[in-house]
């Protein structure tokens, strides 16, 4: 008895174990609905709930920080129709489509921003639909003002202008001319020609204002 029952139950095993296999499969494959999208936020923040029909993942395309457009696709999710509306606080407006790897859910931003978080919540408090949850967080603002680099005065590269030179100082110079003289003789007066008397003349005027001031002209002064 024990001999028959061996490969008798050997063979039960292993249909249950292919049974269970089959619908793990038919699970991983099941397609779920998109009920429904609402979005509701700030200029600082947005959260949009996307309900479903049962549990899902994921696939995050864009977070916004380059394009200011959020992108996730929903596997096995199916969308009736195409699906869109105007959006609130730092969403813009939201459009969902259908791809053959699932549905796909858009979100155009007002400004810089990116995906904070997101995360799958289970039916629960009444509630009969899976919730998966996408929070967007607005991206820092710029103050051009304060921002603004102020405007300098451009430096003179003193070290490669020539060098200033002192200016010289005025020296008051008295020309004295005694006249006459070689080929021209003068007039003659008594003893001694006009020559003469004009070069001692002008050599006692030379020295005249090394002693003090001259009382004939204003050149000394």
């Amino acid at each position: 008895m024990s001999r028959g029952r061996g490969p008798g139950l050997a063979v039960a095993v292993a249909l249950l174990v292919g049974l269970t296999a089959v619908a793990a499969g038919n699970a991983a494959t099941e397609r779920v609905s998109l009920l429904r999208f609402r979005v509701a936020g700030d200029a600082a923040e947005a959260r949009a709930v996307i309900e479903l029909g049962g549990a899902t993942s994921a696939k995050v395309i864009s977070d916004g920080a380059t394009d200011r457009r959020v992108v996730i696709l929903l596997p096995n999710v199916t969308s009736a129709q195409a699906q869109q509306g105007a959006g609130r606080g730092v969403v813009k407006a939201w459009t969902i489509d259908q791809t053959a790897s699932g549905a796909r859910v858009q979100m155009e931003l007002v400004g810089e921003g990116r995906l904070k978080r997101r995360f799958l919540l289970p039916p629960a408090d009444g509630v009969t639909s899976y919730r998966y949850v996408l929070d967007i967080a607005a991206g820092p603002t710029v103050d051009l003002v304060s921002t603004a680099s102020p405007t300098l005065a451009p430096k003179l590269r003193t070290e490669f202008l020539p060098a200033r030179k002192p200016a010289l100082p005025l020296k008051k110079v008295v020309v004295i001319d005694a006249g006459h003289g070689g080929r021209d003789s003068g007039a003659l007066g008594g003893a001694e020609g006009e020559p003469h008397v004009r070069a001692e003349a002008g050599g006692a005027s030379r020295a005249a204002p090394r002693t003090a001031r001259c009382s004939w002209c204003r050149a000394c002064t």
